[in-house]
């Protein structure tokens, strides 16, 4: 048996040892959202519903009128459907047969490039969970302090550093993906100054993208208008129009279809209280508070030595993506006394950092079919063999999207 066949039978076995309970271990490292998300492998068909009711019976004092104006609830349907995501990695015929005799290599290398794949699976997940169906948590450039001739590109906020990385191809538009199209051309991130919020290019930004311009927002390429419906998509910051989100007018009800919103100023655990208050006037429930990492440390020592607080946490029991293992999570977190009761603030650096989301874990849903992600087998195995390069290829894919079965129980707080 020639040699790179035995190599590549050894890596699809060493697959199922580097990775014994699937890739959910490796994906949740990258983010305490994606974590808390419940996952749903058993997506089929082309779309999956949601039918929250928004109304009931009227019902009356008097019999007549009970029954001459008697109705039905109505229940919108939501008919979601799913988006896709592709990882492709290589690995080189003549690195495979250099590490043939030292044991052990061969699968650390493996592990390596299936390891970056799913990374990117990671960064994207967490980044279009907290986005909005233009193409996730989209970075908005700065409107001065740059220049299009040149090799750098100025975000406009800073902690957006945290969705680029060295390497990566990004396109811009002029919108946010929701509507428009993507500027032609791509450019190259050759660094991140990440104290600055400064990405070094590879070559001139209008060398790569000649229309591109200050204030553009940036993509990963391909990402245009092509991301999850994430949770700001749900429950938008700004009221929805008439426009159809996965065919269902909004405005019917827009607490019940698409959340409570609120804005408020004062001191922070003020407008926390506030969002609170008027989630349950709305007839929410709420029992986590999502807030950037920053914003929860400001509430934090905001509310010490005012009220009673403590030290909270979720143990989240997630299956893996594959429906097979059971991990457990737990979540670090504190109390916040909400006017309902206790409400456990969760952080993460990748959630928007002028929002604070208030939510229920269990009306939310990444669906999938199937795991996601997993190996495209439409071969009969894991590896295809590179038409271009002496290399064996192998791809992950995911077809997913993020669902709420009762947008009622949720606010999205827009900090002052």
């Amino acid at each position: 048996m020639p040699p790179s066949s035995m190599s590549y039978a050894a890596i699809a076995n060493g697959l199922k040892v580097q990775y014994p309970d699937g890739f959910e271990p490796a994906l949740y490292d990258e983010s305490d959202i994606f974590k808390w998300i419940p996952k749903d492998p058993s997506y089929s068909g082309s779309s999956r519903q949601y039918n929250p009711i928004i109304d009931g019976s009227q019902g009356s004092n008097v019999f007549g009128d009970a029954l001459n104006y008697r109705g039905s609830p109505t229940l919108p349907k939501f008919n979601v459907t799913h988006v896709r995501r592709f990882g492709i990695g290589s690995i080189d015929n003549e690195a495979v047969l250099a590490s043939r005799d030292k044991k052990g290599a061969l699968a650390e290398m493996t592990k390596i490039q299936v390891d970056s794949v799913l990374y990117g699976f990671a960064r994207a997940g967490a980044q279009q969970l907290v986005g909005g169906a233009g193409g996730g948590a989209k970075a908005l450039t700065k409107a001065t302090g740059w220049t299009v001739g040149g090799t750098t590109i100025a975000l406009n906020d800073i902690k957006d550093h945290i969705w680029f990385e060295k390497g990566q191809v990004l396109q811009s538009a002029t919108t946010d993906g929701t509507t428009g199209s993507v500027n032609p051309g791509h450019v190259t991130v050759a660094g991140v100054a990440r104290d600055t919020g400064i990405l070094t290019l590879t070559a001139a930004a209008n060398a790569g993208i000649p229309t591109i311009a200050v204030s553009d927002y940036l993509f990963g390429i391909g990402d245009f208008g092509t991301s999850l419906s994430g949770v700001l998509a749900w429950i938008p910051p700004t009221a929805p129009g008439a426009t159809s989100f996965f065919g269902v007018d909004r405005t019917q009800d827009l607490a019940r279809l698409s959340g409570t919103r609120t804005g408020a100023t004062g001191p922070i655990e003020d407008q926390i209280g506030h969002a609170l208050t008027l989630l349950h006037e709305n007839g929410g429930k709420c029992d986590t508070l999502w807030m950037h990492t920053r914003r929860g440390w400001e509430l934090q020592q905001s509310i010490h030595g005012k009220t009673v607080y403590g030290a909270g946490g979720v143990q989240v029991a997630a299956r893996n993506m594959d429906g097979k293992a059971s991990t457990k999570i737990f979540l670090t977190g504190f109390v916040f006394q909400g006017p309902k009761g206790p409400v456990t603030v969760l952080t993460d650096p990748g959630f928007p950092y002028a929002y604070a989301w208030g939510c229920r874990r269990e009306d939310w849903e990444l669906f999938s079919m199937g795991p996601a992600p997993h190996f495209d087998l439409g071969n009969g195995g894991k590896f295809f063999i590179e038409t271009s390069a002496p290399a064996k290829q192998f791809r992950m894919e995911a077809f997913w999207q993020l669902g709420c079965k009762k947008p009622v129980n949720n606010v999205m707080h827009t900090f002052a």
